[in-house]
């Protein structure tokens, strides 16, 4: 009954030098055979809209805006962990859009869009390969989306 609550982290602004940093790291593990522990970052279930999820870099007042950069580990033996960007599956209705782009420059050149597959030094190992793949239609009088 009511609203749930919330929790607010926040470290201290830096007058004369660089604000605070907020890290979150999970468990690792010692035992052989076992898992590091998972970070988890949940929107709130809603009974019409989900809670968001928001992660966005800091603003540079009088240069440049923080760096955003998500990556996997390195692997040392073995293979690194996937990436998967992907929106819901809709029961009824349409699921979401997926974007990728740059910002637009006032005064400057605008961010450039590079999408590159890994290379390999194997030598009896092919390239990766890079598919772009339409959504295909069940609808009898539609057609799938161009690429």
């Amino acid at each position: 009954q009511g609203t749930g609550g919330s929790i607010s982290v926040t470290v201290g602004d830096g007058n004369s030098g660089t604000g605070g940093s907020i890290t979150m790291t999970a468990g690792k593990t010692r035992g052989t055979g076992l898992d590091g522990g998972a970070v988890t970052i949940t929107g709130g279930q809603g009974l019409q809209t989900g809670g968001a999820v928001t992660i966005g870099s800091g603003a540079g007042t009088s240069t440049s805006s923080g760096a955003m950069t998500i990556t996997t580990a390195d692997s040392g033996k073995g293979i690194t962990g996937a990436m998967i960007f992907s929106s819901g599956i809709a029961d009824s209705g349409a699921s979401g859009d997926i974007t990728v782009g740059s910002g637009q420059a006032t005064d400057g050149a605008a961010g450039d869009i590079s999408i590159m597959v890994g290379e390999t030094t194997l030598a009896s190992t092919a390239g990766a390969m890079l598919t772009m793949q339409a959504g295909d239609s069940a609808g009898a009088t539609s057609v799938g989306g161009p690429v």
